[in-house]
């Protein structure tokens, strides 16, 4: 009884697309490894697999040429080994944030008040505990700072010799009048009873008496003279006034130029603190900017170094070419059917040989060729495989979700006895680690929920291939 290719594959289209994918080089394939096990359709009714006619093809390389692959699986192998070995040690750093501030410190202030000519910071910390405090902790530069700010405006009191602007002492005309008045009437009163007394005796001498008209003519005239007098003596303490107040406007003015020219040292000075600040904040984060990129590179470089393992040259395989068979009874086209069967199976060993051989090691999970990607994938479903066991784990989380997922060496479903066992992860543990983005399932496969696949270029480095199954499978 012989295997109806055609009408397995008309059962079975998702086997028809996975055998245009060079997933498998047969429905027969197909069926030996899974279809049988899963109960697929379009197979004659007790039909054997083991009962077709078996072929197996030997491809002896040159003896140079298989020297070469011989050291390139080697050459791959002691890759994957350092990439695992590279792998532990990053564990538990991989998706850590950067303690910048504890390895670097704290940022640099900008700049600081500096202080001025005659300033004495200490002095007015020490008569300001609070302002003191805010130094210390940070929440201001300087006490200098703080008396620019907010101190004068509060009235705190600048420490001894700070210069500040003078105020003209505008009271000093009208007390300097009233001494010149007090000064001049003291001499006058004395002089006026003088004469006020000689007047009256003069007129008794006369004759004249008081209430008489005479005698208060004269007490008139004297009385004006008096009146003058005292009138001329306080325009005299006027112009004293006028003249001091003149003199005060004078040494104002020679206070405030002397005033200006120091402003301006402690400008001069300030303006020179200020860049000298700028000068060294700069400076503070040029330092800090060349460690940030040591303690960057420190964290990158063990990366690369993984990222060289596991994107390494792949080996250049030879074309093998499917040697002649004999042709097999009982017809002629069953014949030619089985020898390109043959042929076709000993092509997918090699391939098969060489994926093994490249996945021995973690460095084959990333690589750029990802050996047949779509095969690679399709085996990434924990259903399909057994003989597994656990050899590590890798963590795949995202920043939400920073999980391992372990790494297995495992048998597919299938695979003759003593097939070398293989290295990969689960794609039901990369979901659950939260990376869905780096699975995806075929349709089709009689598996519920379809085969998962695994993309281990998104998986390992974050930048999922946008890829898509041909014939209507669905990412």
């Amino acid at each position: 009884m012989q295997f109806d290719e055609a009408a397995y594959r008309a059962a079975n289209p998702d086997v028809a697309m996975a055998i245009d994918l060079g997933m498998f080089p047969s429905g027969l394939e197909h069926y030996r490894q899974y279809g049988r096990n899963e109960g697929r359709l379009g197979v004659p009714a007790g039909y054997d697999p083991n009962a077709e006619d078996q072929w197996s093809a030997t491809i002896i390389l040159d003896p140079a040429e298989q020297r070469i692959l011989d050291l390139q699986r080697a050459a791959r192998t002691v890759y994957g080994e350092e990439a695992v070995r590279a792998l532990e040690g990053l564990r538990g750093r991989i998706g850590a944030p950067l303690d910048i501030a504890g390895q670097l410190g704290a940022l640099p202030s900008p700049m600081a008040i500096a202080p001025t000519i005659g300033w004495d910071e200490e002095a007015y910390l020490r008569a300001n505990p609070d302002v003191a405090e805010a130094v210390r902790t940070g929440q201001l530069s300087s006490g200098f700072e703080h008396y620019q700010r907010w101190g004068r405006a509060e009235g705190r009191q600048a420490p001894g010799g700070f210069l500040e602007a003078p105020a003209p002492n505008i009271g000093y005309g009208a007390e300097s009048r009233q001494r010149v008045e007090e000064a001049l009437f003291g001499r006058l009163e004395p002089q006026l009873a003088r004469q006020r007394e000689a007047l009256e005796t003069r007129l008794r001498a006369q004759g004249l008496t008081p209430g008489t008209e005479a005698w208060r003519n004269a007490m008139d005239d004297l009385a004006r003279a008096e009146s003058d007098a005292r009138l001329a003596l306080v325009a005299q303490a006027g112009q004293e006034e006028a003249l001091q107040a003149q003199i005060a406007q004078a040494l104002f003015g020679q206070q405030m130029a002397g005033q200006q020219f120091r402003l301006g040292q402690q400008a001069a000075a300030f303006d020179q603190s200020r860049a000298a600040s700028q000068l060294g904040f700069q400076q503070d984060m040029d330092v800090r900017r060349q460690a940030l990129a040591e303690l960057l590179a420190e964290r990158q470089i063990p990366m690369q170094e993984l990222a060289a393992f596991l994107t390494g040259q792949q080996v250049n395989y030879p074309n093998f070419i499917t040697p002649a068979g004999a042709q097999v009874a009982p017809t002629d086209v069953m014949g030619a059917y089985g020898m390109q069967q043959a042929g076709q199976q000993a092509a997918y060993n090699a391939r098969a040989q060489e994926a093994a051989a490249a996945n021995a090691g973690v460095a084959s999970l990333a690589s750029s060729a990802i050996m047949a990607a779509a095969l690679f994938a399709a085996m990434s479903d924990e259903r399909t495989k057994e003989n597994v066991e656990k050899v590590g784990e890798i963590a795949v989380g995202d920043d939400d979700d920073d999980e391992d997922v372990g790494v297995y060496l495992f048998n597919y479903k299938g695979e003759p006895p003593g097939t070398p066992r293989h290295l990969g992860v689960m794609a039901q543990e990369v979901e659950r680690a939260g990376r869905r983005d780096a699975v995806f399932r075929v349709k089709g496969t009689g598996m519920r929920g379809g085969t998962r696949f695994v993309d281990y270029a998104a998986l390992l480095f974050g930048a999922p291939q946008q890829r898509r199954m041909a014939h209507g499978a669905h990412a």
